[in-house]
């Protein structure tokens, strides 16, 4: 398990995949939980995203990994954020994060989407918040959002998504992915610029 927060920088064709490739469905079939065991974790160990991309990163492609938030007490707004900044503010248009490709991987909140599928109570939002450029999501598995905080108890109801589209998103193709949360798996539009 490497800890989060990873943070992609300006890069050219940069391929970060599992080192078991035929321990994960072949290309063209979606991921399941079943391939965990082969697939690398990368884990958000605090409110920070386990995935962020800075500003003008560029041509990355991820294969096979397992994004989790660390769950608990700890709670992850999102465990993969590509255009805004964890710390505080959306990267500017001209400066979008693009050219980024996820490929046959698992993201997901700790304590669902296979181990207590029915929990009300949630440790992460969502899994991908995208305000980027030329996106792609294919055969991954997008689950395990739930509707409250558990710190907060059941009156704490959270809009919970599997991806997150909030504004300035361009040219995304999510094909052939699983994606589920309990308020809503694909949210588009929202507030900001």
């Amino acid at each position: 398990k490497y800890k989060g927060p990873c943070t992609g920088t300006d890069a050219d064709y940069v391929t970060i995949r599992t080192s078991n490739l035929a321990g994960i469905t072949p290309a063209g079939t979606r991921i399941t939980p079943a391939q965990a065991q082969s697939m690398p974790t990368v884990l958000a160990n605090s409110a920070y995203p386990a995935l962020e991309a800075e500003a003008n990163a560029h041509h990355y492609k991820l294969i096979g990994i397992n994004f989790v938030n660390v769950g608990g007490s700890v709670f992850t707004p999102e465990i993969i954020s590509i255009g805004k900044r964890s710390s505080g503010g959306d990267i500017p248009f001209a400066e979008h994060p693009h050219h980024i490709i996820f490929d046959r991987d698992w993201i997901h909140e700790a304590t669902n989407d296979t181990t207590t599928p029915d929990s009300a109570a949630t440790t992460s939002d969502r899994g991908m918040d995208i305000n980027a450029t030329d996106i792609v999501v294919t055969e991954c598995r997008i689950a395990g959002f739930r509707a409250y905080v558990a710190a907060n108890g059941p009156g704490s109801a959270e809009a919970s998504n599997a991806i997150l589209f909030p504004y300035s998103a361009l040219r995304v193709t999510v094909t052939n992915s699983y994606l589920e949360a309990w308020f809503s798996p694909v949210f588009f539009g929202g507030s900001g610029g």
